[in-house]
């Protein structure tokens, strides 16, 4: 299967127009030479239609006939337009015109996909390919025409094949994103309380303390420990311990409810809130969560300062566009826990500021007891 360019013209008589009494030899001759013509248009596998400069199909070979459903006798004289649909014919006629009129046309040598009318009114894709011919100041069209029905339907089920790839690939493509997304989420939540865990911690307060400094902003660290958790464990076993810090971190939780406050498993039964970006007192904040975990009288018989479950804090925090370390930062509030642990548990003990993390005559401040 290969396609055409331009044609070479056609001379379309008829040998019954040319069959005459008296021939003379050079009637003879192209009577010869219109008879090949004729077998060699019937011959072509493809349709052959020649129009006039008025659209008036003046040959129609048997490719022809058997493509569209008409004999030639039917359509021979007629406009071509019969060959098209409604929608095709009206610019046809225009293009017609247009081209009788200027002798130029854009479709003359190309080979265009096009819609073809049947003789029962059916249509079908067709590739065509027109051609000139012109003798004297009379010209006709020549348009060699092949039904691509078969290859539109391979070219669909192409088209629809690779639509189905790319909607299971999109498919896959998503799949794999909220796994990506869920094993991200895995990577930084901890398993057991479902809040953030502490490589996510220490990556948010590198993060925040960088942010912090170059804003000209504050961040508030509290560390916060489990009073006697080691006796809840050995009175009500290590499932009742998960349930217990299971229900901390959620109170914990509760108590941050901006969506930049970082709440972090740190270890154990340590946990680690990260206030970015605010004016508030770390103190009231670690007390709002003391007196919350107080509250839920969670019962504690092993513990040694209460009949219930206590946690004891420690706050530090940072000077407004101060820069500090990380390890810095987490040092202070981690004094200031062991402080609060050491008179007593079940307080809150805000860290001394100083100006470098090393030990200070400034005691860390006692702010709340239970």
């Amino acid at each position: 299967m290969h396609n055409r360019g331009l044609f070479s013209p056609i001379v379309p008589t008829f040998v019954n127009d040319i069959t005459k009494p008296n021939s003379t030899p050079a009637d003879d001759h192209a009577l010869a030479h219109d008879t090949r013509l004729q077998a060699i248009l019937s011959s072509s596998v493809d349709g052959v239609v020649i129009i006039n400069g008025q659209g008036q199909i003046e040959s129609f070979n048997r490719a022809a006939e058997r493509m569209f459903g008409y004999k030639s006798k039917e359509v021979i004289g007629r406009d071509v337009s019969i060959l098209m649909p409604d929608t095709y014919a009206k610019d046809h006629r225009k293009r017609v015109r247009a081209y009788v009129e200027t002798r130029k046309s854009n479709a003359i040598g190309v080979h265009r996909e096009v819609t073809g009318r049947k003789k029962d009114g059916t249509t079908f894709p067709l590739d065509i390919a027109l051609g000139i011919a012109e003798f004297g100041d009379r010209n006709l069209i020549t348009g060699i025409v092949r039904d691509i029905t078969e290859r539109k339907n391979i070219e669909q089920e192409l088209e629809n094949y690779r639509l189905r790839l790319e909607r299971m690939v999109w498919e896959k493509t998503r799949k794999l994103e909220e796994l990506n997304r869920d094993l991200e989420r895995l990577s930084r939540i901890d398993g057991l309380t479902d809040i953030f865990n502490r490589r996510y911690f220490d990556e948010s307060l590198d993060r925040e303390l960088r942010r912090a400094s170059r804003l000209r902003e504050s961040v508030v660290l509290i560390l916060c420990d489990v009073d006697c958790f080691k006796q809840y464990n050995d009175s009500y076993g290590h499932l009742a311990g998960d349930h217990c810090l299971k229900n901390i971190a959620a109170m914990i939780r509760a108590c941050c409810r901006r969506e930049t406050d970082i709440v972090a498993r740190y270890g154990g039964e340590e946990f680690a809130v990260l206030f970015p970006d605010t004016e508030d007192a770390g103190s009231r904040r670690a007390e709002q969560i003391r007196q919350q975990i107080w509250a839920m009288k969670i019962p504690h018989q092993g513990s040694c300062i209460a009949d219930r479950v206590s946690v004891s804090l420690g706050v530090a925090s940072t000077a407004p566009g101060k820069r500090i370390s990380p390890h810095a930062l987490i040092e202070r509030a981690d004094r200031a826990l062991y402080a609060a642990k050491n008179s007593g548990r079940n307080k809150v003990v805000v860290a001394a500021n100083e100006a470098e993390c090393k030990p200070s005559a400034t005691p860390d401040k006692i702010v709340s007891q239970g």
